[in-house]
């Protein structure tokens, strides 16, 4: 008995692969609607056959945008999702398969099968292919979907970097530029410890950036200070990179950030800095260096203070009585503990006398900074 119902299955399902399969015969003969609705009935029939033969059969059979159109909805509402999702890179002008994607966001409001289609891509696809869906994504305006993307983004993965999430950082800043902001800085807090907290700075950075050729505006500026300070707030043991992020913008308020990096080194409000100038050459045979150096107080305004005192030590007395190179002038990288510049001098020293010189220190004013 067992036998005969094993052999009744069997020829069953041969019978039924061979219907399915006659729909594959079919489509590929055909063009147009009729080509979309002989997919639609495979589909039906048999939706791992669909998947099988969508991209090899179908696909290359649907030679006008409307047909594409229609048979990747179509596909997508049979739920034939793993051809799919991996269909783009088969169209050979890439140009189209950017409007079929856009196209399939743009219905996501009515067609609640392609907001379930876009949501699904993002954990079910690497990301060479999710990223080919990103002008989808962009177009979708659904609440559902927004809800959805905000939760993504604001729950950020371990390790400081994912690939598949910064390409869901890159599709939000297309989708909503600086208005983007909000959303990173949340994330941003969520990564300071373990996350791709460099990545979101980075993209906070990017959402700003003013097309080529245009000027970044003061409200965009204003607004990506904004969320870095506030970060900041919450979690200062990153105040530096974004110190470094407000100072690539040319922001004028880094010092903020300063102020909380080095709070142990502010005195009545300045930070301190040395600098010195190294005149140096060689004179009747004898190499000498003269190293002027001095103390700079900043009122923690400036990420580095190079280019407001290399004039003026430039500009000091020089010592020696024979020709000498061209000085050099270098500051301490950060502000000194105390106000004092002895590690940063006696660095110096001995590299010189490594190389040969006498040396001697000359001290000048302090530099203040304003």
């Amino acid at each position: 008995m067992v036998t005969i119902l094993f052999m009744l299955n069997s020829m069953i399902q041969s019978a039924n692969a061979a219907k399915c399969s006659a729909y594959v015969t079919q489509g590929a003969n055909q063009k147009g609607a009729e080509l979309v609705r002989t997919f639609s009935k495979l589909a039906a029939c048999d939706k791992d056959m669909a998947n099988e033969n969508f991209t090899g059969a179908f696909l290359p059979r649907a030679t006008d945008f409307d047909t594409l159109v229609s048979l990747t909805e179509t596909a997508i509402n049979a739920k034939v999702w793993d051809a799919t999702w991996k269909m783009l890179p088969a169209i050979k002008d890439y140009g189209v398969g950017n409007d079929i994607a856009a196209e399939m966001g743009k219905r996501c409001s009515d067609n609640p099968e392609i907001l379930q289609f876009l949501q699904g891509g993002y954990f079910a696809l690497k990301n060479n292919d999710f990223m080919q869906w990103d002008d989808a994504y962009v177009a979708c305006e659904n609440e559902k979907m927004t809800t959805w993307f905000n939760q993504q983004v604001t729950n950020p993965p371990s390790g400081a970097f994912n690939e598949k999430y910064n390409t869901l950082l890159d599709m939000l800043i297309k989708k909503d530029g600086v208005n983007s902001l909000p959303l990173m800085q949340e994330a941003a807090l969520k990564a300071a410890d373990d996350g791709p907290f460099d990545s979101i700075l980075n993209h906070m950075n990017a959402a700003i950036q003013p097309e080529l050729g245009s000027t970044m505006s003061d409200e965009n500026r204003t607004a990506f200070e904004n969320a870095v300070l506030n970060i900041a707030q919450e979690a200062p043991h990153k105040a530096l990179e974004l110190a470094q992020q407000l100072n690539a913008v040319q922001s004028t308020k880094s010092g903020e950030l300063l102020k909380l990096i080095y709070a142990d080194r502010l005195s009545d409000g300045l930070l301190t800095y040395g600098v010195a100038a190294i005149e140096a050459g060689e004179c009747k045979g004898k190499k000498q260096a003269f190293i002027h150096y001095a103390k700079v107080t900043d009122p923690a305004k400036r990420m580095v203070i190079l280019p407001d005192v290399i004039d003026t030590m430039k500009a000091v007395k020089a010592k020696s009585k024979c020709e000498t190179e061209e000085w050099v002038v270098t500051p301490t990288s950060e502000p000194v503990i105390d106000g004092n510049v002895d590690a940063f001098l006696s660095e110096l020293q001995s590299k010189y006398e490594g190389e040969g010189y006498k040396v001697k220190l000359i001290a000048e004013d302090t530099i203040a900074l304003d």
